[in-house]
């Protein structure tokens, strides 16, 4: 497992001169991080013959004897962290570079220790020994598109100029942060990639990964397609406005008031508008309306921005559409069918579309949006019946494809190019067919799969570690299963959210699930649950009666 450590990554006399942007530019153009020694207390010393050798030229000794030198100079200097760069620091290991409590960049390790014997051109990089590094973010450029919560590194007591993170703390929090905010990114980068090329993916891996997460939060890019949210929220307000400028609209309170066209003026009619009588709305404030009416306002929150997201959130939900699939569903459930409606008495039956033939024809009225259906549990269904001549159709779109239906007297349907479509997979689910190969060529598959880092709270992510991981190994498995662990190790969303709700999801939620597992011959038997739960909830008789009260009690004072 990797190390995290945070360093400053210029000289201490002359740290004032090396502004954020000096440093990040010495780490894009070399890949490098490092430090040097303070050569003033070794002169005329026995080891002053050591201010140019390498480290791995220094023995621990050497090193004891050069940090004393320094104290008596007024500092142990950089010699208390040679051992550190050289010998603790491993490939693969994460570094937070700051500056002071700003924060710069987060790197990778990429090189065992190395001494370059002479700086380089201007002195940059001024220190001469080093690691190489792969840069994974820059602060200034991802704090926003990342949504990091943080703006500076909260430095609690002395520390030094390398300093490597072992307890949990705020530092390290930042870094956890940081990378899980960067997994996420990089993941829906791939799935967005997969969709440019295969205007159909499907998920998979197994439960509580975040696969339906996951997918809307691509499909939320995908809709968006580079637009800058805040002119949208500001768009939606604008219109808000509008609609209520010089009307006189009646609160529930049975006040009178009208609302001007300026900024300050509207934010206080928005504030009485919450609780106006529902009238008669047009379009788009029409359809968002029931949520702004039903809204609740958290303290400390901005009216503009909260009502506004909402609207927002009403604008993506005309290009989004989430269903679920399951055993009974049917082509006509899904593509075309049969509407029954009583008139005059009498049932009169009348051949529709259904979602996807709907998303379908909005989609070609509006080439230059981009629509999305996501289709949870793609695999309960028996997709060959349900698609249908669909089969054909998503792979070749924009051609027309003959159904069973006529509607709107026409039997075909177009497939465009701007509707996507996204389905989940449950990997573990042994009741469900698998997709044949002939679908499986219509579609990308990517995995998505269990993520410990995923897990925010410390205390929450032990848990996880010291039980779910403990027991999903490949020894623990049933034959068929030992080289599938990733396709059934519950996953890591399980453990989100505070105490008490991670206590209820681990007794009601998971403990069925594993029970399942063994019934199922997924695992090898249950004596490997119960020596992995008996280890880690010492006291508790009997795993599977396991309470919410011993869980919190782990959560709460486990070290």
């Amino acid at each position: 497992m990797a190390n995290y450590w945070h360093m400053q990554l210029h000289p201490g006399d002359e740290g004032s001169s090396y502004t954020p942007e000096k440093i990040k530019a010495i780490l894009n153009a070399h890949k490098v991080i490092g430090f040097d020694i303070w050569d003033e207390p070794l002169k005329g010393s026995e080891l002053e013959d050591f201010i140019d050798k390498p480290f791995t030229e220094w023995k621990d000794e050497d090193v004891a004897q050069a940090i004393e030198l320094a104290k008596s100079a007024g500092s142990e200097g950089t010699f208390g962290i040679i051992k550190d760069f050289r010998d603790r620091m491993r490939m693969g290991d994460i570094v937070l570079i700051r500056k002071g409590r700003i924060p710069i960049a987060l790197v990778k390790v990429i090189s065992d220790y190395f001494f370059n014997s002479f700086k380089d051109e201007d002195g940059e990089p001024w220190f001469r020994h080093r690691r190489r590094v792969e840069v994974l973010s820059y602060f200034d450029e991802d704090k926003e598109k990342l949504g990091l919560s943080f703006n500076s590194v909260r430095i609690g007591g002395q520390t030094k100029t390398l300093q490597i993170l072992v307890n949990p703390g705020a530092i390290k929090g930042i870094i956890e942060e940081w990378l899980r905010k960067m997994e996420l990114r990089n993941l829906k980068k791939k799935i967005r990639e997969a969709l440019e090329h295969q205007k159909q993916i499907i998920l998979y891996g197994p439960p509580g990964t975040g696969k339906t997460f996951t997918a809307k939060q691509v499909t939320k890019d995908l809709i968006l397609n580079g637009t800058n949210v805040r002119s949208i929220i500001d768009k939606h307000w604008d219109n808000f406005v509008d609609y209520l400028h010089g009307k006189t609209l009646t609160t529930k309170q049975g006040e009178y008031f009208s609302c001007e066209k300026t900024r300050e003026n509207s934010i206080k009619a928005v504030n009485k508008s919450i609780n106006v009588t529902k009238d008669s709305f047009t379009d788009f404030i029409s359809k968002c309306w029931p949520d702004i009416e039903n809204y609740s306002l958290q303290r400390g929150e901005s009216y503009h921005w909260s009502v506004a997201l909402k609207f927002r959130e009403c604008y993506l939900n005309q290009y989004i559409k989430l269903i679920q699939f399951h055993p009974s569903y049917t082509y006509e459930d899904f593509v075309r069918g049969i509407q029954v409606e009583i008139q005059n008495g009498i049932p009169v039956y009348r051949t529709v579309n259904r979602i996807f033939a709907e998303m379908c024809e909005r989609a070609l009225n509006e080439p230059n949006k981009n629509f999305v259906l996501i289709i949870d549990e793609i695999n309960r269904a028996n997709l060959p019946a349900v698609l249908g001549e669909l089969i054909y159709a998503l792979e070749y779109r924009g051609e027309p494809v003959e159904t069973p239906y006529e509607v709107n007297g026409s039997r075909t349907l177009i497939v465009p190019d701007n509707l996507y479509i996204i389905g989940t997979m449950n990997t573990a689910d042994r009741s469900i067919g698998h997709i044949d190969y002939a679908l499986r060529r219509r579609f990308y598959f990517l995995p998505v799969i269990a993520n410990k880092d995923e897990i925010e709270n410390p205390k929450a992510r032990e848990l996880y570690q010291n039980t779910i991981e403990k027991i999903f190994t490949e020894e623990n498995m049933s034959p068929e299963f030992r080289d599938k662990v990733e396709d059934v190790k519950i996953g890591h969303t399980y453990f989100l959210g505070t105490n008490n709700e991670i206590a209820h999801k681990l007794v009601y939620q998971v403990i069925p699930l594993l029970i399942e597992y063994i019934q199922d011959g997924i695992l090898k038997d249950e004596e490997v649950v119960k020596n992995v739960m008996d280890e880690y909830f010492k006291g508790v008789a009997n795993w599977r009666q396991l309470t919410t009260e011993a869980v919190m009690n782990k959560l709460q004072f486990q070290t």
